[in-house]
């Protein structure tokens, strides 16, 4: 099989401080099992892209945490990746998929991967709304200030990592 991220270097990707390995970061690589299981609770399958990824790193806060759209005055940021499987960190997919849905109330229409700097007033998910069966989804950013709009950031995740940069304001 070949590696869909062969090209792409994650060198300096990732931040390793203590609150990333605390919060975000499972030390534990997920396994097909694991996550056959989460598909299966969440009723999504994962995109190719995103397994990938999760075995590479799974959770973590990146450095490279901003996304630049043509139509927005300012990047929108990722605070971090959450992880599959390990329920002990705060940041955990399932638990926190499941709090912004149930909790929060945002759509029910995906899989919400990643947070933000807004603690909890936008968030990042894979987006099955219109999905076809065999699909990929999209990657979008829900605004819930903004009656929970959709903005779509990748066509998939593949693309949305690959977008993702380091803040320009930090150069």
């Amino acid at each position: 099989m070949t590696s869909i991220f062969a090209d792409y270097s994650f060198e300096g990707f990732w931040d390793e401080s203590d609150y990333a390995l605390r919060a975000y970061v499972s030390a534990q690589t997920p396994s097909d099992k694991l996550i056959k299981q989460i598909e299966d609770e969440l009723g999504y399958k994962f995109p190719a892209s995103y397994i990938e990824f999760m075995k590479l790193h799974n959770g973590g806060t990146p450095h490279y945490n901003c996304i630049y759209l043509e139509d927005e005055e300012y990047p929108l940021q990722i605070t971090g990746f959450f992880c599959l499987g390990d329920e002990s960190k705060t940041y955990s997919l399932v638990r926190s998929h499941n709090r912004m849905v149930i909790g929060w109330e945002y759509p029910a229409t995906g899989i919400y991967i990643c947070d933000s700097p807004s603690a909890g007033h936008d968030m990042f998910m894979l987006d099955y709304e219109g999905c076809e069966a065999g699909e990929e989804p999209q990657v979008v950013n829900v605004d819930q200030e903004g009656d929970y709009e959709k903005i779509v950031v990748a066509q998939t995740f593949e693309e949305f990592i690959r977008k993702l940069e380091v803040d320009r304001g930090d150069e």
